[in-house]
């Protein structure tokens, strides 16, 4: 016998999700310990190498209070940079892109889910 229910659908299934390249977001500064405790929980690294960055923005006041970590997240190469103003400023940069969902996961495990930001 047939259902009546109407037709089947399977909507993540043949959805494609959206894929993230990065992250902006903003907390207090009183945030950064723990932030750089749970990083190196998950294997982040001082990335001390400055050559990803342009050389004209080197001279930068605001670049000494900058800090860049790497990480590998299940195979996605995991960029993290913190810059300690008035607030913290967090970006994270992920190559190749990454889903959504794995990147808000990510986030999560930083302890950062109610962070103010956007998605790139």
């Amino acid at each position: 016998m047939a259902s009546t229910a109407g037709p089947r659908r399977r909507g993540s299934a043949s959805r494609r999700q959206a894929r993230v390249k990065g992250f902006l977001g903003y907390c207090p500064t009183s945030a950064e310990q723990r932030l750089l405790r749970r990083l190196a929980g998950l294997g982040f690294e001082p990335d001390e190498s400055v050559s990803h960055f342009p050389a004209i923005l080197a001279h930068l006041p605001h670049s000494a209070d900058s800090r860049l970590f790497v990480g590998n997240l299940g195979g996605i190469e995991v960029r993290v940079r913190l810059r300690k103003d008035a607030v913290l400023e967090l970006r994270l940069a992920f190559v190749p892109r990454l889903s959504f969902r794995r990147a808000s996961k990510f986030l999560s495990r930083l302890g950062i889910r109610g962070l103010e930001g956007t998605w790139t």
